[in-house]
Parts: structure tokens; C-alpha cells; sequence
């Protein structure tokens, strides 16, 4: 299930719970015979808990796509570094297989500036 399905389903299951619970207490108000006053500032409190928590919601919503963000730069970065790798561990190979005296090819210069390594 891909993130946007996940938090629409949240955002639907939260709406419906919040109308449930509004609902049963405005039942519960009017048959203990409460007056409107009383159900009125049970609504507003259940409004702001409702509010607060969308709040909550969208701050952790965006938190979670800065957090992507970030690791999708990170994985990118990871992926070029290993492709250079990859490719050193060719040269290498073939360094070896055709018999080659040392000093081994140069160490790469992006994985020299990346890691500091002084080879």
C-alpha cells in the first residue's frame, strides 16, 4: 500500500471516528437532559481535540516527506559511489589479469574527495 492510499485511509477512519464519537455524545447529552450549553462546549472541546489532531497530523505528514526527501538524496549518493566502486574493482581486475606490475591504477578522485582517502 503506497504512502498516499495509507494516510487518505487514516484521514477517512479519523473523520468517521470523530463524527461517531460527536454523534454519541450529543446522544448521550440530550437523553441525560443536559442543556445546550453543556453540549455545545462538549462540541467545541471535541472540535479543537479534532483540529489539534489534524495539526498533529499534517506536521507529521510533512516530516515524513522532508525525511523521504533526505534518504532519496542519501540513496542517490549511495548508488553513484558504489557505481564507482564497481567500476574501480573493474579496472583493478583487469590491472591483475593482464599482469600488470604495481602501483595499481589511481585510487578514484570522487571517492578520494568523498572519504577523504589519500591514495
Amino acid at each position: 500500500m503506497n504512502d498516499s492510499l495509507t494516510y487518505a485511509l487514516l484521514i477517512g477512519i479519523s473523520s468517521i471516528l470523530g463524527a461517531g464519537i460527536s454523534a454519541v455524545m450529543l446522544f448521550m447529552s440530550t437523553r441525560r437532559g443536559q442543556g445546550f450549553s453543556d453540549m455545545q462546549a462538549r462540541y467545541d472541546q471535541m472540535q479543537e481535540d479534532l483540529d489539534s489532531s489534524e495539526r498533529r497530523r499534517a506536521e507529521s505528514d510533512r516530516e515524513f516527506r522532508a525525511e523521504i526527501a533526505t534518504l532519496r538524496l542519501e540513496m542517490t549518493g549511495l548508488r553513484a559511489e558504489v557505481r564507482v566502486r564497481d567500476d574501480y574493482i573493474g579496472a583493478l581486475r583487469q590491472h591483475i589479469d593482464m599482469r600488470k606490475d604495481p602501483p595499481p591504477p589511481p585510487w578514484p578522485g570522487q571517492l578520494v574527495r568523498s572519504k577523504g582517502h589519500s591514495r
